[in-house]
């Protein structure tokens, strides 16, 4: 069966391949926004481990220096598996060719921000010698986070196709 010029088609027919490119393109177009409004909220996760290690788990508000491993090393894994499976979203979402590059620069800007303030944490209870092991996880999550995304961020926007790609020229 032959393909038939674009001037042999029908009304119909054009109307119908019309409505199925916007259809397609409304599915890309809300699957982009939803995935934009995500990455809004990802950065917070971090902030929100250490609150809840911190109130809610008693051994985790233990000094480093006194505590001991054994009391919060049940703690401290459950903290790495959920960490890790919150990093693993974050790159799901820096490495998704639909992510907007705004939202890409939003949330490379927040991870430096967040990693910039928890050094400054970080950096002020190792003077004071209170460094609770609430906060030993969530910091790592946020060094690893911040560079990975942005590196990761910087290497989608560079490998998009732009309009110039896109253009055959005969």
């Amino acid at each position: 069966m032959a393909l038939k010029p674009v001037s042999d088609m029908s009304d119909a027919a054009a109307r119908g391949e019309r409505l199925a490119d916007r259809t397609k393109l409304a599915k890309v177009t809300a699957f982009v926004f939803n995935w934009h409004l995500l990455g809004y909220g990802t950065w917070l996760f971090p902030i929100i481990m250490a609150v809840v290690g911190y109130t809610s788990f008693a051994p985790l508000r233990q000094h480093v220096s006194s505590a001991s491993l054994e009391s919060v090393a049940l703690l401290l894994l459950a903290s790495v598996i959920i960490g890790v499976a919150w990093l693993v979203v974050q790159m799901l979402l820096v490495t998704n060719r639909k992510t907007p590059i705004g939202s890409l620069q939003f949330d490379a800007s927040l991870s430096t921000a967040l990693l910039v303030g928890a050094s400054f944490m970080a950096g002020w209870m190792m003077h004071a010698g209170v460094v609770g092991w609430w906060f030993v996880t969530p910091a790592a999550i946020i060094v690893i986070d911040a560079f990975a995304s942005s590196h990761l961020a910087i290497n989608n926007a560079a490998t998009r196709r732009t309009l110039q790609d896109d253009v055959i020229v005969s």
